[in-house]
């Protein structure tokens, strides 16, 4: 992936990365957050935040900065991190609305010739899961080093 993205420095020995999106008019604190769900299988959750100006962290606001596919990017970059120190890892990626989701999905799509090669790639709907397939709505993703 070739696409702009922005510097992210680790938050502390934990998985959690933090980055500022910039606009002409805003900066937005953001951070990327891979947070364990099962230990057994190495399964992590992968959030992406806004951080409120109260200091409260939200899943849910929108900041409009148009600087989606830089934002994207360095979600891709901390992954790429967490990956080089958790090989066996699987993360699951879901967003907090539909159309979040959809969002993501829309990048796995666009980069999925890229990284296939690198990744197994698995689409959910409801309890079932299945190899991505292009042009399926997913509920939700996984995603593993091969």
């Amino acid at each position: 992936m070739n696409e702009p993205s922005y510097p992210f420095s680790r938050v502390d020995d934990r998985f959690v990365f933090e980055f500022d999106s910039i606009s002409d008019t805003k900066t937005v604190k953001k951070l990327v957050e891979f947070r364990l769900l099962d230990a057994q299988i190495a399964l992590y959750n992968l959030a992406l935040v806004d951080i409120l100006p109260d200091g409260a962290a939200s899943d849910l606001s929108v900041s409009n900065n148009q600087d989606m596919p830089k934002v994207l990017a360095t979600v891709f970059r901390a992954l790429l991190y967490f990956f080089e120190r958790n090989s066996q890892a699987k993360v699951l990626i879901q967003g907090s609305t539909k159309s979040r989701t959809r969002l993501y999905q829309m990048a796995i799509v666009k980069y999925l010739a890229e990284v296939e090669h690198k990744f197994s790639i698995w689409g959910f709907i409801e309890e079932d899961f299945e190899t991505f397939v292009r042009g399926k709505n997913y509920d939700g993703f996984i995603i593993g080093q091969k």
